[in-house]
């Protein structure tokens, strides 16, 4: 299949585009791999935005559940697969963007019987035959929750969302009811989680897609510093500066999306690292935009250093609270940092290009500091291809305008050639990669499922 054949119905349908917001905080959320203007439908196909948020790093949504609604705010990650947030009667939740939901309060809310074999893996079924489900991160944090199904959408920061987009884009929708928390869900800024990995019964945007609700099984990001924009059905670039890149991507059965490095470069010079261990086994690169930081396993170190070096004619600096930093001078004769990935046609490339400024940041002491993150991503997947974009966004697009016509896209690789998925269900440890925004200043993102 054509990686251009992205409708596959005569339905109408429209795309859903909202603002990310961001806050800014002075430490990393390291996800585990386990486990306003208001949108309203317009005839003539445009659309308009509504908002999408940050905090800690991480950018979250507004999603909007029961009825009448009530609004939660949710963190974007395409590392995770399930969408969940505090309920009434929740055992030390902190406080965060909204109240706890209250189920009771729901007309329309349903608890999922465990004998009726829901698509989740009850951790413990009630006397009253509720699933209870559960997650546990590697940086501590976990949650326990009540299965619950309701009518879900996800919307703009106004308290009182019309009816209208429920019709538009809600659906029945299974999400985890949290009953208790830990470590960073206690403290961070969003009240919840709402996992975007490529699985189909967890996945709200590919249940949007079934249903005819958009007009795309695809979703967008696009981060900056104070937050951006998520789209639903859309690939639509209306700020799109530099030409497109396409890059194949895989998942398992996990649902992490994975790219096929081809080598690094920091300015000219070559970073000696294994890339066929990067993308074989364990050892995969995957795309997360629920982890803040990207991550190179430490016996790269030496060879990170030794290319910076020479690079810069600088030491490199471990952030460990004794380092001087790097002044703005300094920074501004750095090199840029390039991923060679593999494209979607036989012997092609994407290259990412990330410059000093956006992996060297300020850490709370005000020092600047290296911090390998992703600036620009838009990708666009069909089973198991993806294309690859990187391009230059303002942070809130002011007017609704058409989706483009990016025209003929490249012939893809045979989605069975050098891409199959690995029978290996530790898509990720502690050896593993990941790619995700930092500190992003512009950037762009979309997944196809």
């Amino acid at each position: 299949m054509k990686a251009a054949l992205l409708l596959t119905s005569a339905c109408v349908a429209v795309a859903m585009r909202m603002e990310l917001h961001r806050i800014e905080d002075a430490f990393s959320v390291k996800r585990d791999r386990d486990s306003l203007r208001q949108l309203r439908r317009l005839s003539d196909g445009k659309y308009e935005g509504v908002p999408l948020n940050l905090g800690m790093g991480t950018h979250y949504a507004w999603v909007y559940a029961g009825s009448p609604p009530q609004r939660a705010s949710v963190i974007v990650d395409t590392g995770s697969h399930i969408m969940a947030f505090p309920c009434s009667g929740c055992k030390g939740c902190g406080k965060h963007t909204d109240a706890v939901f209250d189920a009771a309060q729901s007309s329309t809310l349903r608890y999922p019987q465990c004998t009726a074999r829901p698509p989740f893996q009850c951790s413990a079924c009630s006397t009253d035959n509720k699933c209870h489900i559960s997650q546990s991160y590697t940086e501590g944090s976990s949650w326990e929750a009540v299965l619950v199904e309701d009518n879900v959408w996800l919307g703009d920061a106004t308290p009182t969302p019309t009816v209208d987009l429920n019709g538009t884009f809600g659906t029945r929708f299974m999400f985890g009811c949290q009953k208790r928390v830990t470590g960073q869900f206690v403290s961070q800024v969003a009240d919840g989680i709402m996992g975007v990995s490529d699985t189909p019964s967890t996945n709200i945007v590919r249940k949007l897609y079934q249903e005819k609700k958009i007009p795309h099984n695809a979703f967008s990001l696009c981060f900056t510093p104070t937050g951006g924009t998520m789209a639903l059905g859309s690939l639509t670039t209306p700020h799109q500066q530099e030409p497109l890149q396409y890059a194949m991507t895989s998942t398992n059965n996990n649902g992490w999306y994975a790219v096929h490095v081809e080598q690094l470069r920091l300015g000219n010079k070559l970073l000696d690292v294994d890339v066929g261990e990067m993308n074989s086994g364990r050892h995969r690169v995957i795309v997360d935009s629920g982890t803040t930081d990207s991550y190179f396993p430490a016996r790269y170190a030496s060879t990170w250093n030794t290319a910076f070096e020479l690079a810069t004619g600088e030491k490199y600096q471990v952030d460990d609270g004794n380092c001087a930093g790097y002044s703005p001078q300094q920074v501004e004769t750095f090199p840029d940092f390039e991923m060679d990935l593999q494209g979607v046609n036989q012997n092609s490339v994407a290259t990412l290009r990330i410059p000093a400024s956006q992996y060297i940041v300020k850490n709370s002491q005000g020092l600047l500091i290296i911090v390998l993150g992703i600036v620009w991503r838009l990708f666009f997947r069909k089973r198991s291809r993806a294309d690859k974009s990187w391009t230059s966004v303002p942070t809130l697009q002011e007017e609704a305008e058409e989706e483009e016509d990016h025209g003929h896209l490249p012939d893809a690789v045979d989605a069975e050639a050098g891409m199959a998925d690995d029978d290996d269900d530790e898509f990720f440890d502690s050896e593993g990669y990941v790619m995700s925004p930092r500190s992003l200043r512009k950037c762009k993102e979309a997944f196809e499922m």
